[in-house]
């Protein structure tokens, strides 16, 4: 009989800006358990703890006695709980005694809240009825911790961090320009800066209202969704409306089950009789929140109560929280000064310096959407004849889609003849639309050698933006793509031309057997040396190309090297390895050689990877590539049990591998990066579709294999 619960501590400040505390216990499937309380000592961490001991506590009571206990913990403070009491390098078990009975960390510092701990222990020795100790030393913790792992699981809920911003921008202006940024923390191929729809006025609010719509819109087609999705605004209008006071679980002042509807409910009136504005934006938002939580409503707007059982279906669930980010600079401040740990305060400074760095770049892309819709207006008003009397913001939306198609099609028959190339490849007065992935402040002349010096870079545009941007960019082009602007100090150009003429489709799997790869036996193809294999610390390299492979029972010499895992290059593009079979061609065409993949399907849609060679495979059909990745699933041939002394089970499916991120913790430390890669980069895509293109290897890749076609 296994029992699952979750619990979650955290500290906030209350309305009176006051400190406080709590906790909050849910069993699943046993309601009359589920607790929550404010708790004593006003830190993340010793409600966490807290929490904890009163889990335990109550499943020493229950009868029948379960079996096995899995707890989840969420939060940084739950994140570092789990690892404290699991099993790894930070692990309760690891720490030491020090010479006054206070416990050590491995760099020497004492641990916090040992006292807490030590309740823990005490409430786990009930649980597992051992005898009771009465002093905690290092020996005996592993000894109770051993019996523990059998039956108490600890697992922490991955929390996904993610900034939105809306700006808008020359508000002296008869016509501004709104648009907005959403940068998710760890998934940059997640990250999304656009302008505002034409027929949606141009607002700060209204801008901040469409990145949190278009977040939730971008969550819905997720799979899986995050277990917690954490959003950061800097609006506290949108935060007020959507939350609820944290101290009292009722609703806040400006809450949006607050606002009362007008007589007919075509209307939201707030307490003081003034009707809500920007209603509309926050009906699509409401859409979103109803979508992602299966939530059906009867009216063709939304009505109070409609509101209230939405709201109450969001909070219930604890799985989208709205912060503000000024707040929680102030709760991280406020923990490094009173704490008196020099290693906290150092890690709280980082957290601090990440937040504020994810603002700032959440608020450029912000600007840059609306920079972008500043440009269109433009060129609409240029292709009109210069008009300017049409109020952009009066239109609504089904006469904006017929004046964009009208001028989506002037602009293409002007852009046909208008760039004229030089050089045959740079123009000025153009542009392309997406694909960047870098920028550099340098003048125009320079752009373009730039671009050809940047690994990835197909073209380039350069703007006056911030006194001057080299806009580098990548993906499949010609110059046909490039349309005109009225900008003609802007310059666009070319590196790399032509390549979807000879792109083929193609399909991926994955995987990660640890055998020797087929390309690294001699003799396979016209190449400076074989591929390099390794021995099983998959780092000494074996220079004898005709060492036994691992996945041979009767040699187990040479396995896959651990730096053949996948990388990232940036968020649209990453290195790696793959076996292949391409039509029309055999080993000594393909080994080493490498390819281009652009993403065709799928989450990474309109990612690429760059791979080299060094494998093939019976299993494969024509046109297949099988992407290396740690625990993508042994496949045929399973040479990761021998190498690693891991049972199979470690490594999931044969064919997939493991089932999530939190699996890959599970694996050798020395590969999980190569694991984390597919559920973070790579988003967990599941045998994507492809177009590819062969390409000339990047040094970076020739040097880990020390395999160049010759």
């Amino acid at each position: 009989m296994e029992d699952i619960v979750h619990i979650h501590g955290s500290y906030l400040y209350n309305r009176k800006e006051e400190d406080s505390a709590r906790y909050g216990i849910r069993w699943q499937g046993r309601p009359e358990l589920d607790h929550t309380e404010p708790y004593r000592e006003d830190t993340d961490k010793n409600a966490h703890l807290e929490a904890a001991i009163h889990v335990i506590e109550q499943a020493t009571r229950l009868v029948p006695h379960p079996k096995v206990l899995k707890i989840f913990t969420s939060g940084e403070e739950g994140g570092m709980l789990t690892k404290d009491m699991m099993e790894g390098d930070r692990n309760i078990t690891r720490w030491r005694d020090g010479e006054e009975g206070e416990w050590e960390k491995a760099e020497g510092q004492p641990v916090e809240y040992q006292h807490q701990y030590e309740e823990l222990l005490n409430a786990l020795v009930k649980f597992i009825d051992h005898e009771e100790i009465e002093e905690w030393t290092q020996v005996k913790r592993r000894k109770v911790m051993k019996i523990v792992w059998k039956s108490v699981l600890w697992v922490h809920v991955k929390t996904e961090i993610v900034h939105i911003q809306g700006s808008c921008l020359y508000v002296e202006l008869p016509n501004p320009s709104g648009g907005y940024g959403i940068r998710w923390c760890g998934k940059p191929g997640l990250d999304v800066n656009k302008h505002l729809p034409f027929h949606i006025r141009d607002t700060n609010n209204n801008a901040d209202l469409e990145a949190a719509t278009q977040l939730l819109n971008q969550v819905i087609c997720l799979d899986p969704r995050p277990e917690v999705l954490k959003i950061y605004t800097r609006v506290e209008m949108l935060t007020n409306a959507i939350m609820r006071d944290p101290s009292s679980g009722s609703w806040w002042g400006t809450n949006i089950c607050t606002w009362k509807d007008e007589v007919g409910g075509r209307r939201w009136i707030k307490t003081n009789g003034q009707p809500v504005v920007n209603q509309p934006q926050y009906e699509k938002l409401l859409d979103a929140l109803g979508e992602l939580f299966d939530h059906e409503r009867k009216d063709e707007n939304w009505t109070l109560n409609e509101r209230r059982d939405l709201m109450v279906k969001v909070w219930g669930s604890e799985s989208v929280l709205w912060k503000s980010p000024k707040k929680k600079k102030e709760e991280l401040e406020k923990k490094a000064a009173a704490t008196t740990s020099e290693s906290t305060k150092k890690t709280i400074k980082r957290m601090i310096h990440q937040l504020e760095k994810e603002r700032e770049k959440v608020t450029e892309m912000a600007r840059e959407g609306a920079n972008k819709k500043k440009v269109l207006q433009e060129e609409m008003n240029n292709l009109s004849g210069g008009v300017n009397a049409v109020d952009i913001n009066a239109v609504n939306s089904f006469q904006w889609e017929r004046l964009l198609t009208f001028f989506i099609l002037l602009v293409a028959v002007n852009e046909a003849s208008a760039i004229e190339w030089n050089g045959n490849n740079w123009a000025h007065g153009c542009d392309f639309t997406g694909g960047d992935f870098s920028r550099a402040a340098i003048p125009s002349e320079e752009c373009g050698g730039r671009c050809a010096a940047t690994q990835g870079c197909t073209h380039f545009t350069w703007t006056r933006y911030n006194g001057g941007t080299c806009f580098m960019k990548q993906g499949p082009v010609s110059k046909a793509h490039a349309f005109s602007t009225s900008d003609q100090s802007m310059v666009c150009g070319v590196i790399l031309e032509g390549l979807p003429d000879g792109q083929m489709a193609g399909k991926t799997t994955r995987y990660w057997d640890c055998c020797k790869p087929s390309c690294a036996w001699p003799g396979k193809a016209a190449v400076s040396s074989p591929v390099k294999s390794c021995q099983a610390d998959g780092v000494t390299v074996l220079w004898d190309a005709n060492a036994v492979s691992g996945c041979n029972a009767n040699g187990k010499q040479a396995y896959t090297c651990n730096n053949n895992m996948p990388w990232v290059i940036n968020s649209n593009l990453a290195y790696g390895f793959a076996a292949a079979n391409i039509k029309g061609s055999n080993e000594r065409g393909w080994c080493c050689g490498c390819y281009k993949l652009d993403f065709t399907s799928g989450p990474i849609n309109g990612k690429s990877m760059i791979v080299q060679v060094t494998n093939t495979g019976s299993d494969l059909g024509e046109n297949h590539f099988d992407i290396q990745m740690p625990g993508s699933g042994v496949g045929m041939f399973d040479g990761c049990t021998s190498q690693w002394g891991l049972p199979l089970s470690v490594w999931g499916q044969q064919y997939g591998g493991v089932a999530s991120r939190q699996d890959c913790f599970g694996l050798p430390q020395a590969i999980q990066a190569g694991c984390l890669f597919r559920f973070d980069w790579f988003m967990g895509a599941d045998n994507p579709n492809v177009q590819f293109v062969k390409v000339k290897c990047p040094a970076e890749l020739e040097a880990r294999t020390q395999c160049v076609r010759q």
